[in-house]
């Protein structure tokens, strides 16, 4: 890749070339995602490869010139001129049905607009267009937030057993790629080594690292939701400050129908925590044993796979982290939360996720700092306990 210099100075000739205005100015990206519904799932793929690049060019030149107001206010445009296509694409992204065999594509579509709404908080919340990609996110943190094993979706459930921490439960099935003649094939376990099956297995793959990078990105939007964010410099689209929209509750939530359209709650937080926590675990382990298997001949690979997790799942948990201690820290009188019986439930279903983090390993040979989990984990910890 570019180094940082060169990566501004392209940026910048991007910048000056008009590219974010053109790109939002270009009516095919709302037609590509206005036909995905009625598509099959190939041609889906395919369509989305015309939005994801356009996606990837606008958020390359907002990060790469982060105190442009230019840029930002380029790019808040971008946003309202397709705010219902990229709205479109979470919708699809919350329903595993609706993407088919273009999982892993709408995942990582998915991740790019939440991640461009992310960039653009908090000028972005006042837009008309605000309203078409509210909603499917709160949608997105209540289907990818919830603990692998009460995620309903069936397309979703299927592949998120294969996480690491259930590598050794029993074969996986799977849809059969679209043109086999059999409706079920196993993927995982003792399957036949064919072309199928290693078609599957790559796409439970995929889809897995997709739902882990689309978590990440959903915790990043909860943490930038639940802040006080002043406009950046001064902008066309600058208002006054906005309160955080996330009021955020210890509730316990009603049965899954009832959630989706919901603002996340405390104890969705929470369950993300504990999923996040097993699979930070998890990946350690994996890490430690490809090291150790060092004659195998993929063990560096496994590291390296390993260890990318490893800084996505510590990515996720100081993002998860930093929302409880902000939340926490602002209340005067805990219970605007909730009541005394919701607190102390909340309070002691976070116990065991916080003790595994804050006896984390000191994470020596690893690019990632899990040192900072550990200080986050110790003072939500303290907040915890004063709950009860």
């Amino acid at each position: 890749g570019l180094g940082g210099a060169a990566a501004a100075a392209g940026a910048h000739r991007l910048f000056v070339l008009n590219a974010i205005p053109r790109l939002g100015q270009c009516r095919l990206l709302d037609v590509e995602c206005e036909v995905l519904h009625s598509t099959p799932s190939d041609q889906r793929a395919r369509l989305l490869q015309v939005v994801v690049p356009a996606l990837q060019l606008v958020l390359v030149i907002t990060s790469q010139l982060p105190d442009s107001v230019a840029v930002r206010d380029q790019a808040n445009n971008f946003f309202q001129s397709h705010a219902n296509a990229l709205g479109r694409i979470l919708d699809d992204a919350a329903d595993g049905r609706r993407m088919a065999g273009a999982v892993p594509v709408v995942l990582g579509a998915a991740q790019l607009v939440v991640a461009l709404v992310c960039r653009l908080l908090p000028e972005v919340r006042h837009t008309p267009g605000w309203g078409a990609v509210q909603a499917p996110m709160y949608r997105l943190s209540w289907l990818y937030g919830r603990l692998n094993s009460r995620v309903r979706d069936p397309v979703l459930a299927g592949a998120l057993q294969r996480v690491r921490g259930d590598r050794e439960s029993q074969p996986l099935a799977l849809p059969a790629p679209e043109g086999t003649d059999t409706a079920m094939v196993l993927a995982g376990g003792q399957d036949h080594d064919s072309r199928n099956g290693m078609r599957l297995r790559q796409q439970t793959q995929a889809i897995t690292t997709g739902v882990r990078r689309l978590r990440v990105v959903v915790a990043q939007a909860l943490r930038a939701l639940s802040a006080d964010l002043e406009p950046r410099g001064r902008s066309e689209l600058q208002q006054p400050p906005l309160p955080p929209p996330l009021d955020w509750t210890a509730q316990p939530h009603p049965a899954d129908a009832a959630v989706t359209h919901r603002a996340p709650t405390l104890p969705l937080l929470r369950e993300m925590l504990s999923q996040a926590t097993e699979d930070l675990h998890a990946a350690l382990d994996a890490r430690q044993q490809a090291l150790s298997a060092s004659d195998a001949p993929d063990a560096l690979a496994a590291a390296a796979a390993a260890e990318t997790e490893v800084g996505e799942q510590v990515l996720l948990v100081e993002n998860l982290l930093a929302i409880f201690l902000g939340v926490l820290r602002r209340q005067e009188r805990p219970s605007r939360l909730g009541s005394e019986r919701d607190l102390d439930q909340l309070g002691r279903l976070m116990g065991a996720p916080l003790e595994a983090l804050v006896r984390l390993p000191d994470g020596a040979g690893l690019s990632s700092d899990t040192a900072s989990v550990r200080l986050l984990a110790r003072a939500v910890k303290g907040f915890v306990m004063a709950l009860g």
